[in-house]
């Protein structure tokens, strides 16, 4: 590649603090040397290829990863849902239990009849 006559690294890394390539310096770089003009562009042109599809890889990375953690953050809400289920209906049976036992053991009265008969 031909040392580059512009700044055209600027387009293939914006994070680079560097001034924004202007219309004439475009114009000038491709009139004095159009080969390395074409060439950088070339290699910059690749280089955000190459960026655009390393981001898309990583993006897709992340949203399986993120789609295993919801898998699995359902699974554990679904076994939480069946544990309160249970436990809510073993509290129910031993409420049941427990008052049907109650009621059994009471000792049951006898029907009050008034002395006023006489």
């Amino acid at each position: 590649m031909a040392t580059p006559t512009i700044a055209w690294q600027y387009l293939a890394n914006i994070e680079q603090d560097q001034p924004r390539t202007s219309y004439e310096e475009f114009v000038n770089a491709v009139t004095s040397d159009p080969k390395a003009a074409y060439e950088d562009i070339g290699e910059v042109i690749g280089r955000l290829i190459t960026a655009k599809n390393n981001l898309h890889s990583r993006a897709e990375r992340t949203k399986a990863k993120f789609a295993e953690y919801k898998a699995n953050a359902e699974a554990q809400i679904g076994s939480l849902i069946e544990q309160r289920d249970e436990y809510r209906d073993a509290c129910t049976r031993a409420l049941v239990e427990q008052r049907v036992s109650a009621v059994g053991t009471a000792p049951k009265r006898s029907v009050k009849i008034d002395d006023t008969n006489t």
